[in-house]
C-alpha cells in the first residue's frame, strides 16, 4: 500500500519524492559501502601512478593510451619517460620517449600515442626505462619521477618498470 501511494503522489506532482542532490549523496555513499572507488581507481598516496590502458591498431601505426595521475601534493610543469618497447620474443623492438607535459597535483590525465609503423599484436612488453625529464615546481629532479612511479595495466602486453 505504502509503494502504490508513493508512486501516486510521483505521478500527481511530477517531482521526485527525494531531492536529486539527496538521490545523488545516497548513491555515492551506496558505492563506498560495496567497495567502489570514486577516485578514478588511484589512490591519493603521494605517487605518480602511470596505467597502461589500452594498445589499438590505427592502420599502420599501434595507438598506446596511457593513463597518469599525479598523487603528488606538487604540480609536474614538465614530465616524460624513456620506454622500451619489447617484441613478442623479447627482442627490443625500439626505445622512445613519451612526452605527457604537465601533470597537476591530484589531477588524472589520458594520453595518447600513435607509433608509426609498429603493430600492436607484435608488442610483447612495454618497459618504463627511466625519467627522462622530470620538473617538480621549477628544478630539475628525475629521481623523484622515478622514486614514486607506480605502474598498473589493463592490457595483455607485461608493463612495469
Amino acid at each position: 500500500m505504502m509503494a502504490q501511494k508513493a508512486i501516486w503522489i510521483f505521478r500527481n506532482t511530477g517531482r521526485p519524492l527525494l531531492p536529486r542532490k539527496a538521490l545523488t549523496t545516497a548513491a555515492a555513499f551506496v558505492l563506498l559501502a560495496v567497495g567502489g572507488d570514486l577516485s578514478g581507481g588511484f589512490a591519493n598516496d603521494g605517487k605518480i601512478h602511470f596505467e597502461l590502458n589500452s594498445l589499438k591498431q590505427q592502420e599502420s601505426a599501434c595507438r598506446i593510451t596511457f593513463v597518469l595521475k599525479n598523487a603528488q601534493p606538487q604540480a609536474l610543469s614538465e614530465l616524460s619517460y624513456e620506454v622500451v618497447l619489447f617484441d613478442r620474443s623479447g627482442s627490443v623492438n625500439r626505445l622512445t620517449k613519451f612526452d605527457f607535459g604537465s601533470l597537476p597535483a591530484q589531477k588524472t590525465r589520458v594520453k595518447r600515442f600513435d607509433l608509426r609503423g609498429a603493430t600492436c599484436k607484435d608488442i610483447g612488453r612495454i618497459l618504463v626505462n627511466r625519467s627522462s625529464k622530470c620538473v617538480v615546481e621549477g628544478s630539475q629532479g628525475p629521481a623523484k619521477c622515478e622514486e614514486t612511479l607506480q605502474t598498473t595495466n589493463k592490457t595483455d602486453v607485461e608493463f612495469g618498470l
